[in-house]
């Protein structure tokens, strides 16, 4: 073979693997899931908030209001969900917990009282811990948890509604 068909030719085979070569990239994609919570016809999801804080997670914010008594009892529903990088790194049982703690310590700087605590389980059989506040300016106590849903997902949680339905949305509560 000629020196200038060969070179023709590992020219070619080049130009061919070059151009099959595909570039690859990670690209974080949150998409949108439905929160469902099974409390029946009396209740409604109201007010979703979606804040981006970091480029690597979205909360987005729900409250919950009984229809017969809406000015008195409700529950706010916080739901951040890590994506990328993140979501491979955090451990979402500890940053519950964090934000847990968190909660409570900022309560109690708010001049909150602890007035009792409680577990439950959530929808997928893990055990959550609540504990009950009585802040200054609320009437019952509130209810605070947090948990993780999921290997990147974390659920805040803030009520004034009573024990049962507290179980009940925690019971419940599903991204599906």
């Amino acid at each position: 073979m000629k020196p200038f068909n060969v070179m023709a030719a590992l020219l070619c085979i080049l130009f061919i693997v070059s151009t099959c070569t595909a570039l690859e990239a990670n690209v974080p994609v949150v998409a949108d899931k439905k929160l469902t919570i099974d409390l029946g016809p009396d209740f409604v999801v109201s007010d979703r908030q979606i804040e981006s804080s970091d480029p690597g997670s979205v909360i987005s914010n729900f409250t919950i209001i009984n229809k017969k008594d809406p000015e008195i009892k409700s529950a706010l529903i916080g739901v951040i969900a890590y994506s990328g990088d993140i979501a491979k790194l955090i451990d979402p049982a500890g940053v519950s917990n964090l934000t847990f703690s968190e909660m409570i310590n900022s309560a109690k700087l708010n001049g909150a009282n602890e007035t009792g605590n409680w577990s439950t389980s959530n929808s997928v059989g893990q055990l959550v811990e609540v504990q009950n506040m009585k802040l200054p300016l609320f009437e019952p106590d509130m209810s605070f948890a947090a948990w993780p849903l999921g290997r990147s997902t974390i659920v805040i949680f803030g009520s004034l509604f009573d024990k049962e339905i507290n179980e009940k949305i925690i019971g419940t509560l599903k991204i599906v």
